[in-house]
């Protein structure tokens, strides 16, 4: 028996409608992002230990994408004359790649108060249950002779 209506292939195939999912996709990420960086604003007073994050492999990437996606949005709104929601996808990802990665960036790695801020999220110390060191060990020449040293991985 055959399923009444539009399948998914014929929704799929019309560009407008995947740049919307997208743009779900993209809405969801950002609230994730925002959520975080807010969480992190009420945390931050709670740090013991933190180190900065890394620099964002493709931050020029970013800002290229972020320039040529608002340049995108403009030229539909103003000269295409399109709806809002036909730029819905591309808002989302400039809201994105614009604003909410470089400020999950800001976020502070590292040791509170309450638990461990890591590259996934926070994590409560109740839900980890142990930490450990991954060490292999080396061993180091000297005059006396060989002394096994135990290094962090």
């Amino acid at each position: 028996m055959r399923a009444r209506g539009p399948s998914l292939n014929a929704f799929l195939a019309n560009p407008a409608n995947l740049l919307v999912l997208l743009g779900v996709g993209f809405f969801i990420a950002d609230l994730r992002l925002f959520y975080q960086f807010l969480r992190f604003r009420r945390l931050r007073h709670s740090a013991l230990l933190t180190w900065p994050s890394p620099a964002h492999p493709f931050s020029v990437l970013v800002v290229v994408l972020g320039a040529v996606l608002s340049v995108l949005i403009v030229y539909k709104l103003a000269f295409l004359r399109m709806s809002i929601i036909n730029v819905f996808g591309e808002t989302m990802m400039l809201v994105y790649y614009g604003y909410a990665l470089p400020l999950s960036l800001k976020i502070g790695r590292g040791f509170y108060k309450d638990g461990i801020w890591a590259d996934a999220g926070f994590i409560p110390y109740w839900k980890i249950g142990g930490l450990s060191w991954r060490l292999r060990h080396e061993a180091l020449e000297s005059d006396a002779g060989r002394v096994p040293v135990a290094r962090a991985a």
